[in-house]
């Protein structure tokens, strides 16, 4: 079951504003009695889209997307891949708002200091699991892929 927490904020404020209009309106109450829809967490998802969500939304979205494919059971989200997935969406966002954002220097700082963990992380993996370090590195960036085909 889903809760409006995991909808994030804009979720959140779309289903109050719904529930507090429904509320206030007699008229939209019996309407909705009348077809027997109440609004519902699940009847607000499918207005809720990618579209209309801000960075840091999209970004949460991209990480929970990262740790589900990368995690080795339900709970995890500390293994060094998931890390690694993490770390690399976040560098990508990082590297989006650098690009658009050139004087920002505490950014700029916080992406080298993303790169330099990732770098370790991806050293650590590399010589503790080969075949999850190949794997990895084919689906984050092709050219790292070609260089790493003389191993």
């Amino acid at each position: 079951m889903l809760s409006l927490r995991s909808l994030g904020n804009a979720g959140q404020k779309l289903a109050r504003n719904f529930s507090e209009q429904a509320k206030k309106s007699p008229a939209l109450a019996t309407t909705l009695d009348k077809f027997h829809s109440p609004i519902t967490v699940q009847s607000v998802i499918p207005t809720i889209s990618l579209a209309t969500a801000n960075s840091q939304e999209i970004l949460r979205h991209n990480i929970r997307n990262q740790i589900e494919k990368y995690n080795a059971h339900s709970t995890d989200t500390g293994s060094t891949p998931v890390q690694i997935a993490v770390i690399t969406e976040k560098i990508q966002n990082l590297t989006r708002h650098a690009l658009a954002h050139k004087k920002d220097k505490n950014s700029l700082r916080s992406f080298t200091m993303l790169v330099s963990k990732r770098a370790r992380l991806m050293k650590y993996l590399r010589k503790n699991d080969l075949k999850l370090y190949k794997q990895l590195v084919s689906d984050f960036d092709p050219l790292l892929n070609e260089t790493d085909k003389t191993m």
